[in-house]
């Protein structure tokens, strides 16, 4: 497999094989490898071997199996992290596994990512700005991926929103979209919750390799999590609104609907009383041979229906 390597006394990325890097003599400054490969076994004994890792714990970062907290083992920090990316409007995550020893760092990846190749050019162009030891530098890996997730929630809020103005607009909304941006929510935020437990777990577990001088680095990125956690479920909450004042507006709606609809079958109810007493086949009616007969039953409709309707209006039910 060929990896991408990177060393702090260097201004060049160079792609060596694993056996390559190990068998240099280059080791003693900090080092940044990142294994990207949708086969990343074919490296894992020789990973085991010369890293002294777990193979529980590499088989699961292998396997992209995403957890919270952090591992310790010989000297070394283990832990997973999930980043997410907007491609064409839907949300992409990638896991990337973290393998901290002193003076150097592991990546791994099943997929490319973007996040890391952006991290690895902006640590050529100036490797001062990511620190002198891997706790900056993973610091600063961990502080893009967090700002990566901004973006992607400013965009589901903006999906929001738009249902929002939709609504007060007096269109009528697809509850389909609405629970489909609830439902990426609750998936992005149980993608982020590993995320924010994998930063506390560093920084209250993550001496000797954590520092003080970069503690308060990583207790920033903490509240930054918990900041994202903050937002989603501000996102969830809002939506929950919107589908509320959905089915208030729907059910006034209804209510207007109804409200004409028994208005009218008021007044056709006296209009029908009326003609339902004419239309009896009684041999001795009164007004039956009148001339103005006709006339006379439809102004008694007139002037019922209106009264029904002033006393509507009176209180207050028009």
């Amino acid at each position: 497999m060929i990896v991408t390597v990177h060393q702090l006394a260097s201004s060049q990325i160079s792609r060596i094989t694993l056996e390559q890097f190990f068998q240099s003599q280059s080791q003693k400054h900090l080092t940044w490898i990142h294994l990207e490969s949708p086969d990343l076994e074919a490296d894992a004994e020789l990973l085991t071997e010369k890293l002294h890792l777990c193979e529980n714990t590499l088989e699961d970062a292998i396997a992209q199996h995403s957890r919270s907290g952090i591992e310790q083992q010989n000297g070394m920090i283990a832990f997973i992290v999930e980043c997410a990316s907007l491609c064409d409007g839907e949300i992409e995550y990638q896991q990337i596994s973290f393998f901290l020893r002193e003076q150097l760092l592991v990546t791994l990846a099943n997929v490319p990512v973007s996040i890391i190749g952006q991290a690895l050019q902006d640590w050529i162009e100036d490797p001062l700005d990511f620190g002198d030891n891997v706790s900056s530098l993973t610091a600063e890996i961990l502080d893009s991926i967090l700002d990566a997730y901004f973006p992607v929630v400013d965009h589901m809020h903006e999906r929001i929103e738009t249902l929002e103005e939709e609504i007060f607009s007096g269109s009528k909304i697809d509850p389909g979209a609405a629970l489909d941006i609830k439902r990426t929510l609750l998936i992005m935020r149980k993608r982020l919750s590993p995320v924010r437990d994998t930063l506390n777990s560093i920084v209250k577990f993550g001496a000797p390799l954590i520092p003080t001088k970069t503690a308060p680095a990583y207790n920033d990125l903490y509240f930054h999590s918990i900041r994202l956690m903050e937002t989603i479920d501000l996102g969830r909450d809002i939506l929950s609104t919107v589908l509320d004042t959905q089915q208030t507006l729907v059910g006034n709606r209804l209510n207007e609907v109804m409200r004409t609809l028994t208005v009218i079958s008021t007044l056709m109810m006296s209009s029908g009383l009326i003609a339902g007493i004419y239309g009896m086949n009684f041999k001795h009616m009164p007004e039956l041979e009148w001339v103005y007969g006709y006339p006379f039953a439809l102004a008694l409709m007139l002037v019922i229906g209106l009264g029904i309707l002033a006393v509507f209006r009176r209180k207050k039910w028009l």
